[in-house]
């Protein structure tokens, strides 16, 4: 373990040492699917995403690689959340009143990308690797009329010990990719995709995996 240590902060440190170093602030839209294999039912969701990343040209030929910290934000309406839910009131409110659920996450990205200068003016840029997600909080709010016509409000933290929802996953690592078109070696519009790997659902008969679809603007520092 700590030969591996040493070998990888050489490497880290040489590289950023010969090549220049690249910051990026990035935004942009998540259209997110939650796939439930075992039944074959999925759940759709939409957010946003906002972050910075750090990359280094390790190698020659627009060869770099690089990490980042990023938010996201996802959530929907109607949907039971987190599209897995056993909550009884979920039934209930859905004949006679509204749902909705959202999601909190940081992420990190471990990429490693290519760039191709086109022009002065226009470049291609892709990158492919794993994402570290870890969801910070899962919630539902319901809201309904009961017998009396009084508005009743319920809002329920997945992760909360008394709602014995604990099965269902904080972390995930998703792997996938994106491409972008660099203007002016300032601003970067981009697409990706990337697909959950672990069973995030934690149920004998279940099988949630999901899949969150991107588009984003990036500005390069």
């Amino acid at each position: 373990m700590k030969r591996a240590f040493l070998i990888i902060s050489a490497f880290l440190f040489l590289a950023s040492a010969t090549s220049r170093a690249q910051v990026v602030a990035d935004a942009g839209y998540i259209y997110s699917i939650s796939f439930d294999h075992s039944s074959g039912s999925r759940a759709i969701s939409q957010g946003y995403y906002a972050g910075a990343a750090y990359s280094f040209r390790a190698l020659p030929y627009g060869l770099e690689a690089g990490t980042g910290l990023y938010y996201y934000h996802i959530g929907g309406k109607g949907i039971a959340f987190p599209h897995i839910m056993n909550d009884p009131v979920f039934d209930i409110v859905s004949e006679f009143g509204s749902n909705s659920h959202e999601e909190h996450y940081l992420a990190i990205p471990l990429n490693a990308g290519i760039n191709v200068p086109v022009s002065e003016v226009f470049g291609l840029h892709a990158n492919l690797g794993p994402v570290f997600s870890w969801c910070l909080d899962s919630r539902s709010y319901s809201f309904w009329s009961d017998d009396l016509g009084a508005e009743v409000e319920r809002n329920v933290s997945y992760f909360a010990p008394e709602n014995n929802f604990a099965e269902y996953s904080r972390f995930d690592i998703l792997a996938g990719g994106s491409i972008g078109f660099d203007f002016f070696g300032k601003l970067r519009l981009q697409i990706g995709a990337y697909y959950g790997l672990l069973d995030r659902s934690g149920y004998v008969n279940k099988n949630l995996h999901t899949l969150n679809m991107q588009a984003g603007v990036s500005y390069l520092f």
